[in-house]
């Protein structure tokens, strides 16, 4: 028996992966048993589930985009119309109400730029970046869903932290991973939480500390969080897919990363990635 994985295409896109299982003359007397067979059918079960994420994911993607644009526009005018009045000497009162509206207005532009950032579809380029302008990002794209969940949100960084050879974007998608994941761990245990998140210059790493106070993660599970379609969560929650991008990116940056937990007491992800020295070109 041999067990064939094929790619089925549409329009050049893959579609579905399905599993071809034909039967040979048995060697030895010995046939593959029904466990083989059944772990092959349901990693191409998880391979299709996958292909099917990352296809909602590109229109996400691209209506993230449209949206952006959309609320951009008038978002652009308001703030024009704020700047006019806040020349124009308004008393007091008047000037704290707009500066006010204006910072808000100036907030959301923020988050929209940060949104239609990650949602673009990037070239690898690693250039000179702060750790801590990459956290500070993806907490300000998730700063209203963290309100909502009830999550409070703590940060100690260190403000003279040395700046970093990184694809931002590759960051980002790794530290946004680990907030949704921490987000969703601590709404599911307790209806709220806290994250807390620390840098540090460590020796020739810079280092991030993402901690929870959820459920946190049993030890017989730890050895396995990085592995690929590895989830604890409900069925449709997630593909298991997210941790080992995450290992693999951080890898592809001379980095590493692990987890300490226990169930019960929180979870605790140490990112750390080499410091550039100051004599590196800046764009790789």
């Amino acid at each position: 028996m041999t067990i064939e994985f094929r790619a089925l295409r549409r329009g050049g896109d893959v579609v579905l992966c399905e599993t071809v299982i034909r039967e040979l003359p048995a060697r030895e007397g010995k046939r593959p048993g029904l466990a083989v067979v059944m772990k092959a059918c349901e990693t191409d079960r998880k391979l299709h589930e996958q292909l099917v994420r990352a296809d909602k994911l590109a229109a996400v993607g691209t209506l993230v985009s449209g949206v952006a644009h959309a609320v951009n526009n008038p978002l652009t005018g308001a703030l024009g119309r704020v700047d006019l009045l806040l020349r124009g000497g308004p008393g007091d009162d008047l000037a704290g109400d707009l500066q006010v509206i204006r910072a808000e207005i100036m907030r959301a532009v923020r988050t929209l730029q940060n949104l239609l950032s990650f949602a673009r579809n990037h070239k690898p380029e690693k250039t000179l970046a702060s750790m801590n302008d990459v956290i500070g990002r993806v907490l300000e794209m998730r700063q209203y869903e963290l309100r909502v969940r009830n999550v409070d949100v703590g940060t100690d960084f260190q403000e003279d932290l040395p700046r970093i050879m990184i694809d931002t974007h590759q960051l980002e998608q790794v530290v946004l991973n680990l907030v949704i994941n921490a987000q969703q761990a601590m709404a599911e245990a307790n209806d709220r939480g806290t994250l807390s998140i620390t840098t540090r210059h460590v020796g020739d790493k810079v280092r991030a500390i993402i901690q929870d106070d959820g459920p946190g993660i049993p030890y017989e599970h730890l050895n396995k969080v990085f592995d690929p379609f590895f989830t604890t969560k409900w069925s449709g929650q997630g593909t298991g897919l997210g941790l080992s991008i995450c290992h693999a990116i951080v890898q592809e940056h001379s980095g590493a990363i692990h987890v300490e937990s226990q169930a019960g007491d929180g979870a605790t992800f140490i990112l750390e990635l080499p410091v550039t020295p100051l004599d590196s070109p800046q764009i790789l």
